[in-house]
């Protein structure tokens, strides 16, 4: 399965804000990490827009979705532009197996975004498609760290087959804030997703420890 590492996202990982501030916004794809920077030209970034307005009526949140696909040799969204309200949320995903990777870099009113460093209103998100025990961290945030513990499932019976598709839309979540995490071991069974969501922090990453022992 892909690799655990929300600066680089894959198939069967997904980046997501919650875009609070209204006015316009910019962002870059980029095939890996780390993100290209955004192109300026005559003083103002270029790249794909969202233009956050103003909250039409009180009421839950509306989420948007962009799919990420490879074309013409480019990665892209399927969208060059979306139009949101305060306190909509963007999801960027890929289902295209021709994007091996890519990453996601923006700025605008409400300052910079990015799945390379998860602020304020951030979530990034995993599917588990192995068994094994998986230790993630943050390397430069002391205390952003947790296990995940993920075991293949039953399916020996119909029932516990039924069981282990309905196991698949229960997610499990962490939520980071302070820089503690909600729950630092999780157990969960392949095919499972886990949200990491982030309350504040300057720019955390999650990370596969593998992925960063001994550097």
């Amino acid at each position: 399965m892909n690799t655990l590492d929300s600066r680089s996202l894959q198939i069967g990982d997904c980046f997501a804000v919650t875009f609070e501030s209204e006015g316009e916004l910019r962002y870059s794809l980029s095939p890996g990490s780390p993100p290209l920077p955004l192109r300026v030209e005559g003083g103002k970034p270029e790249g794909y827009l969202i233009k956050v307005n103003k909250r039409s009526k009180a009421g839950e949140s509306n989420q948007h979705t962009v799919h990420v696909e490879r074309r013409d040799g480019d990665i892209v969204p399927d969208v060059d532009s979306l139009t949101i309200e305060a306190g909509d949320i963007v999801l960027w995903y890929t289902t295209d197996p021709k994007v091996l990777s890519f990453a996601i870099a923006g700025t605008g009113g409400g300052g910079e975004f990015g799945c390379h460093a998860l602020k304020a209103g951030a979530v990034y998100t995993h599917a588990f498609g192995a068994p094994g025990t998986y230790e993630w961290h943050d390397p430069d945030e002391k205390g952003v760290e947790g296990r995940i513990e993920v075991s293949a499932p039953d399916v020996t019976t119909p029932e516990k087959l039924k069981a282990w598709y309905s196991s698949l839309e229960k997610p499990a979540t962490i939520e980071i804030r302070r820089g503690k995490v909600s729950a630092e071991r999780l157990q969960i069974t392949v095919g499972q997703t886990v949200f990491w969501k982030v309350w504040d922090g300057s720019g955390i990453t999650i990370r596969d420890k593998r992925l960063t022992r001994g550097t």
